[in-house]
């Protein structure tokens, strides 16, 4: 089985699963990755989905304007939260548009995965980890997501053959996953509601798995960069130990390797932090407005509503965990690397030689952390503060509402 991640990532399936879907999603050309142009019908969907994220952003909020007296306090704060929602698709959407983010895709698959980096058993072995915490990772996500989206569609339908008396009576109105400013009265027309609840459903699936399938490749981008740094530390271990058996020639060329090695892995994190700095900042900031809103829906409602909120609750705080977690290991990672060079044995080499060292020494001693658009730290610790904020502003809307 293991051998089944060594072969060429286009020849997988998980790689053409996510590269149909970002394309579906209007986040990648799938043809950066070597694929094929994709079938007509996915570039209608993407076509369609590129340019109705910002109408229905701001067609929610004209009806919120236009409806608001006449809203329930629930309906009301599920609108607050697909608004939310809607803004970091949009976000996604925008940015993968950016040069930077179309420079690193088509990098990921031509340089930066580790596929073209099998030297060794010990690349071999990081390259298999890789490929398995992608899968972990978006198999999660995955299942998490579509349960999800299945739940947010499926429950106004439930409630409104509930209360299809109330309905009649116009003491109710027909519910939906998103509520659209259109030209046609879908609160009490059961034929214009099911045509709004299509265009809903279609939506919100879209939409529920771009969210998801971007963030898993981001961190797969990740998962590579921090394997090449693991890479650059076996090779600068294997030449502290193979050093002396070196000739000088040998050693030099041994060292170049290394500060070009180095660069390349230096080079390729900057190009993930250009790329993926907004959606990384912008999640950040998500879950800092959003996540109490999730807590307060999953504390104050109905067993139904409370576990579609848990899932969300779950999927968005889950990836701010699992993302501040891999972007601290980057900073772990290299912070090692500075003490490495100076622990190789270069009072044996030449004065050359040691003149390169100290040029690998200096490449080596700032640090290396993800910075996120705007300035934005990353890492364990904002986490941990948006967790305290989290259940500081669900206590505050607790008492307010």
């Amino acid at each position: 089985m293991n051998a089944y991640y060594l072969e060429k990532p286009q020849q997988q399936r998980l790689w053409r699963v996510l590269a149909t879907t970002m394309h579906a999603t209007s986040t990648l050309d799938q043809r950066l990755w070597g694929y094929q142009a994709p079938h007509k019908m996915i570039f209608l969907i993407s076509y369609v989905f590129q340019y109705f994220g910002p109408v229905a952003m701001v067609s929610q909020i004209a009806y919120a304007y236009i409806n608001f007296d006449h809203m329930a306090s629930s309906q009301i704060e599920a609108m607050l939260i697909m608004i939310g929602l809607n803004i970091l698709v949009v976000t996604k959407v925008f940015s993968s548009k950016l040069e930077a983010y179309t420079t690193v895709m088509k990098n990921f698959m031509n340089e930066i995965h580790l596929f073209h980096h099998q030297t060794d058993e010990y690349s071999k072995q990081k390259l298999i980890s890789r490929e398995k915490y992608t899968r972990w990772t978006a198999g999660t996500l995955a299942v998490c997501i579509s349960a999800d989206i299945i739940l947010y569609c499926a429950v106004p339908i439930y409630h409104n053959i509930r209360n299809k008396e109330f309905i009649a009576n116009k003491t109710a109105i027909l519910q939906t996953s998103i509520y659209l400013v259109m030209p046609f009265d879908y609160g009490y027309n059961y034929k214009n509601w099911l045509i709004m609840h299509c265009i809903n459903t279609y939506s919100t699936t879209v939409a529920g798995y771009l969210l998801i399938v971007f963030d898993v490749v981001n961190y797969a981008i990740v998962f590579h960069v921090i394997g090449h740094i693991e890479i650059l530390k076996h090779k600068m271990a294997f030449f502290s130990d193979a050093v002396k058996s070196l000739n000088e020639r040998e050693v030099r060329n041994k060292l170049i390797e290394m500060i070009q090695y180095h660069a390349f892995v230096m080079k390729s994190f900057k190009e993930v932090q250009e790329a993926y700095g907004i959606n990384v900042s912008v999640n950040y900031g998500f879950n800092l407005v959003m996540d109490s809103f999730f807590l307060f829906e999953i504390m104050s409602k109905d067993k139904v509503t409370a576990v579609i909120y848990t899932l969300m609750f779950s999927v968005f705080m889950g990836g701010l965990v699992l993302m501040s977690f891999i972007l601290e290991e980057i900073r772990k990672k290299t912070d090692g690397l500075s003490d490495m060079v100076y622990s190789l044995p270069w009072e044996t080499m030449s004065l050359s030689n040691q003149k390169m060292m100290i040029l690998i020494l200096a490449r080596v001693q700032p640090q290396v952390s993800f910075v996120g658009a705007g300035g934005m730290r990353t890492g364990v610790q904002p986490m941990i503060g948006i967790m305290k904020s989290t259940f500081s502003y669900y206590v505050m809307l607790k008492k307010k509402v």
